[in-house]
């Protein structure tokens, strides 16, 4: 045990040092976390074990609590440990979009949900507002839930909406956790409500992004929903 804990935490952390997590297998990249978290023992297994069960270091650093501590070896402190590790990267993700100042076409603003929507495992809305010429005045989460599974703060999406002056036009997104990247029926009654809704107060609808679980989809790209945008005038 001597020589685990002065020496091979040691390498692992020189290799760290020396060539980065790309230079490092996945089992080390989680052997080198859980030694932070799990003093004084052999991590190597349990980093393996968690491989093993999750498949990867992403889905590691996004499983729950509680299916972290499904994993022999991983308690309270080392599976808090872990979700802190992604949390703190989501922070600092979601801290860079904010920066983005303009979204060019939907392609920019799948990639922009899909960091905004990553660990995220509830459903929710979020809006985003532009301005004449593009430029993102705001995007924020307005619920959680969505369509029929639980009903949308519409007031407060308006507020969201109108409380900048410049606002003339808006996108909507939403995620399905566990579930594909497509439009429910409900999904797309929803989309023409808004859109009907904004287009009385002169914003036009832009989009409507929904997150899956590996894909991004937009409505407005898609040439079975691309009508409902272009008959509102979006360009």
């Amino acid at each position: 045990m001597e020589d685990y804990n002065s020496g091979h935490r040691k390498r692992l952390r020189e290799m760290y040092r020396t060539v980065g997590i790309e230079g490092m297998n996945d089992y080390q990249v989680l052997e080198l976390l859980l030694t932070y978290a799990i003093p004084r023992k052999d991590v190597r297994v349990i980093a393996k074990k968690l491989l093993k069960t999750f498949g990867s270091v992403e889905n590691v650093l996004l499983a729950s609590p509680n299916q972290l501590e499904s994993v022999e070896g991983i308690g309270q402190v080392s599976a808090v440990f872990l979700n802190l590790v992604h949390d703190v990267n989501r922070s600092i993700s979601l801290e860079r979009l904010k920066s983005s100042k303009t979204i060019q076409g939907s392609e920019d603003a799948r990639e922009y949900f899909k960091e905004m929507y990553l660990g995220v495992k509830i459903e929710k809305l979020a809006v985003m507002c532009f301005d004449n010429s593009d430029k993102i005045l705001s995007c924020d989460f307005v619920s959680e839930g969505m369509s029929n599974t639980v009903t949308v703060d519409i007031r407060r999406l308006i507020t969201m909406a109108t409380e900048k002056t410049e606002t003339t036009k808006v996108m909507i997104a939403h995620n399905h956790p566990n579930g594909l990247a497509f439009p429910s029926a409900d999904d797309v009654n929803f989309t023409l409500k808004i859109r009907d809704l904004f287009s009385v107060m002169n914003i036009e609808l832009r989009d409507h992004i929904i997150v899956g679980d590996n894909a991004v989809f937009s409505m407005r790209s898609s040439p079975e929903y691309n009508y409902y945008f272009r008959k509102r005038g979006a360009t």
